[in-house]
């Protein structure tokens, strides 16, 4: 329905975007048409206000902010037949623009990992913010130029706690995903022919002809006149930052510009996850391996045209990725109780199968007894763990003979002594741990070790530990969050040491697709119910209780609990009986292998975490990513770590922690809403690409090759390391 202002307006439009990244350079272009009246940020003061305020949802009458455009658009009618403004501080501005001026708008989009590094260079966020009540907008901010503290953008509420904690590459991430996202939404409740995005890598004069078109005017800019223009504009090619890096090599730039390959592994883990939602629906690349890949050539392709006319020799290797992640050989020593039931050692095996895959000579050591040790690996253990690329398993005979699987906790007082022994007598160039008791073996005898730990630090801080952490040969340390680095970084750890990295998941695990009704036939499962699954253990911090309690809200429904050990499964039967809920199955522990065969059978899958759990603000549980790669909805607990992964209304619906009628609310409403379901699987489907173990153990590999190559090693020969062993042993 046209208000009265949008019946008296034709011929308006506005050009937004998350920063001067291209709007400049189309408001010059547009300056040169006879009837166009073209303006570049009118009135910054006006603007940045207005974005502040819905930025922070501050009640406000908007008639100011649109008399004063008003009066400002009267007079270029005076003049000309059509007016444009270009402004990304009218980004939020789109609802009351439209109503009032029946206006078009144009979205002019960059590559996000070019956006973040541009303003990294110009300081952006670089600062502290100066914030007492997060809950409150934040006051005056001190900023570049001085209309941008009106304007300036943070998240409130906990997410701005979590956004604090970020490196600068994570917080400009989420600054070009979350405004995007916005501008996204606003064009969502407007007509789309009054809206069109415009990607600044392909802006050419064909393109330009198109806006002009679109806006309602034919255009009598002439290509000379375009071309001109454009190769003047600083971002003038994909690959700007690249360029800069040119100039600076040739003399003729200022200063670095900053460039992915610069970036830390926690930056890179934080730009990924910050950008994934928007970039993916506008068609950008932002998986940083790929990225880097893609600038090294264009990188060599721009040099090697640079150098026979314009005499610039460039040090490509200088700009180049970080290093390759293939290494020579890697040792991952284990807990020694490989098969188990245990959850992390779901991830040993996994995790060893996609390192396996980087490096030319692999092994992971567990325990066993002589008939295994001499078998390795074989079906039994593929099949326990879906290994469908082998790789050298060596299970050291401690045991005269072991009926597998290993028992709960189980553990062996030899097993890290002996297997460090062997670990150092074979030599690796790098050896990969979860097993503090390893590190300190290894570090003992000066071999470089990586150590993956997920147990948060509190203190008192032993010396013993700290003496690990600060050892010369430690060469990172691995985890989940940035909460458990903190940990350990404040007791001695260097934060240049530590890498954060999500788990993952086997793709090829669960493939093929398997239809609902052939699981549910394969399983025994109805299939006239809807089915709400859950797989994992049943601890009651995993928030089994409430799961129960939803079920007693939803009798309508079957829920699945697949998983948990024998005395977990008969607690959770009483407690059912307790409450007298009759829609639960339980159906106790599965193999690994087997547990796609129950993903596919459900219509919800179910991640009820209790924010009660020590570990609740960190986990990484595996089942997030296996749901995700699934296809099917997921209603998960809103925890900071897994927020960090799952997007309300996006690729989940997010339940409020412990709280059962948050969990059936959203059960429900993805159970009615099949159009919401769909949307949210095939974003889950799109995101959980990033999170394979492949890519993770390369971005792992990649950080852990950085830090070799800045270690001192010291090469003993066989002869040396056989000697140090019979003494170890003779003497210890």
């Amino acid at each position: 329905m046209e208000t009265k202002f949008q019946t008296s307006y034709q011929n308006v439009a506005f050009t937004v975007g998350t920063g001067r990244c291209g709007t400049q350079f189309l408001s010059r272009i547009l300056s040169l048409e006879p009837k166009v009246a073209s303006v570049h940020e009118r009135n910054p003061f006006n603007e940045t206000f207005h974005r502040y305020c819905k930025w922070y949802g501050i009640p406000i009458d908007h008639e100011g902010f649109l008399q004063t455009k008003e009066q400002e658009i009267q007079a270029d009618f005076e003049r000309y037949a059509f007016s444009v403004e270009s402004s990304a501080h009218l980004s939020l501005s789109i609802k009351e623009l439209y109503e009032r001026f029946n206006a078009k708008f144009v979205l002019l989009v960059r590559r996000p990992d070019q956006v973040v590094n541009s303003y990294r260079y110009k300081g952006w966020y670089s600062q502290p913010v100066v914030r007492s009540d997060i809950h409150l907008p934040p006051s005056y901010q001190s900023s570049h130029e001085s209309h941008h503290f009106l304007g300036r953008i943070f998240p409130s509420g906990e997410v701005f706690e979590r956004w604090r904690k970020m490196t600068q590459v994570g917080k400009l991430a989420w600054y070009w995903n979350e405004l995007n996202r916005q501008v996204l939404q606003q064009f969502s409740a407007i007509p789309q022919s009054h809206w069109r995005i415009q990607k600044l890598e392909d802006l050419s004069y064909t393109q330009y002809l198109e806006i002009a078109q679109f806006i309602g005017f034919p255009s009598h800019v002439s290509e000379g006149e375009y071309q001109q223009l454009a190769t003047r504009r600083p971002n003038a090619t994909s690959h700007t930052s690249y360029q800069e890096k040119i100039a600076q090599a040739s003399g003729t730039g200022p200063r670095a510009a900053f460039t992915v390959d610069m970036w830390n592994p926690t930056e890179i883990a934080e730009f990924e996850s910050a950008v994934a939602a928007v970039a993916a629906k506008l068609g950008y690349q932002y998986e940083v391996d790929t990225l880097l890949k893609g600038s090294q050539d264009s990188l060599s392709e721009v040099s090697n045209k640079a150098q026979p006319s314009d005499k610039v020799t460039v040090d490509v290797s200088r700009a180049k990725s970080a290093p390759d992640p293939d290494l020579e050989s890697l040792i991952y020593v284990s807990n020694g109780n490989l098969p188990s039931k245990m959850a992390h050692n779901i991830q040993v095996a996994k995790m060893s199968q996609a390192l396996s895959k980087c490096v030319n000579s692999f092994e992971l050591v567990t325990a066993g007894d002589i008939a295994s040790f001499l078998r390795g690996m074989d079906e039994a253990f593929r099949e326990w763990y879906g290994i469908h690329s082998p790789y050298r398993l060596v299970r050291l005979p401690l045991y005269r003979k072991f009926d597998y699987p290993f028992p709960i906790d189980h553990v062996n007082p030899f097993f890290c002594r002996v297997a460090s022994l062997y670990t150092y007598w074979r030599s690796p160039e790098l050896v990969y741990t979860r097993s503090p008791k390893v590190v300190d073996f290894m570090l003992a005898l000066q071999v470089p070790v990586l150590w993956e730990e997920h147990e948060l630090l509190t203190p008192p801080f032993p010396k013993h530990l700290t003496d690990r952490l600060t050892h010369k040969d430690l060469v990172g340390f691995v985890t989940l969050s940035k909460d458990i680095a903190q940990g350990y970084i404040e007791a001695g750890l260097s934060p240049e040491k530590v890498m954060i990295a999500h788990s993952g998941v086997d793709l090829e695990s669960f493939r093929p697709n398997q239809e609902k009704s052939v699981a549910r036939q394969k399983l025994g499962l109805p299939q006239d119910e809807k089915i709400v699954l859950y797989a994992g253990h049943l601890y009651e911090y995993k928030g089994i209780p409430t799961l129960i309690e939803t079920a007693q809200l939803l009798p309508q429904h079957r829920f699945v609990l697949v998983g948990g050990w024998e005395a977990d499964v008969e607690r959770t039967r009483t407690f059912c009986q307790a409450k007298a809920v009759d829609n639960v199955s339980l159906m106790g522990h599965v193999e690994h292998s087997q547990l796609a065969t129950y993903l596919y059978a459900a219509d919800v899958l179910v991640i009820p975490n209790s924010r009660s759990w020590r570990l609740a603000t960190t986990t990484s549980p595996l089942k997030l990513f296996e749901y995700m790669a699934i296809r099917r909805p997921i209603v998960a607990s809103a925890l900071p770590n897994i927020v960090t992964v799952l997007r309300d209304h996006d690729n989940a619906l997010l339940a409020e922690p412990d709280n059962p009628h948050s969990f059936k609310e959203a059960i429900a409403k993805l159970l009615a809403d099949p159009a919401l379901s769909e949307q949210i699987v095939i974003r889950a489907a799109q995101d959980v690409q990033r999170y394979t173990w492949e890519k993770r153990s390369r971005r792992i590999l990649r950080f852990a090759n950085s830090q070799l190559q800045q270690m001192e090693r010291a090469h003993h020969s066989l002869i040396y390391r056989t000697l140090v062993i019979l003494k170890i042993l003779i003497f210890h």
